[in-house]
């Protein structure tokens, strides 16, 4: 790996700008997962945040962070619905049903009594109750 911000091999991005070594070894992980993809929706392995580091920033975050986290995740409860409606595989619609769940949980212990934590378990109990069925 080099330090020299000028022959690194990494990609330019954002975060990585004037870190050369991190740009290095966000080229070292892309030249070794090139062909990884996430199995639930078949994205580059290396673009997505693991889920659990992702409700950690937010939980540690400041001002609305976890409001706008809680709307994001109703938009994707409601999603999922169309999804599993126009038939996705049950098993991937059970792992986001507990990612979401996860959040849910880290919603209501850190914001008890949201209106979006409350909307939240209103979108999950619906999607566990009355399941969509894949149409024809």
């Amino acid at each position: 790996m080099t330090a020299d911000p000028e022959r690194s091999a990494g990609p330019t991005l954002s975060f990585a700008r004037g870190l050369p070594l991190t740009r290095d070894a966000i080229a070292f992980a892309q030249e070794h997962h090139r062909r990884q993809r996430r199995a639930g929706d078949r994205a580059p392995f290396l673009v997505h945040p693991r889920k659990d580091e992702v409700r950690e920033r937010v939980r540690g975050a400041d001002g609305y962070a976890l409001v706008v986290f809680g709307a994001d995740k109703v938009s994707k409860a409601r999603e999922l619905r169309m999804e599993l409606a126009q038939g996705l595989d049950p098993a991937e619609g059970e792992v986001k049903l507990r990612r979401y769940r996860k959040a849910l949980a880290m919603l209501e212990q850190e914001v008890p009594g949201n209106r979006i934590a409350e909307l939240l378990r209103f979108e999950l109990e619906a999607l566990e109750a009355l399941p969509p069925r894949p149409s024809s």
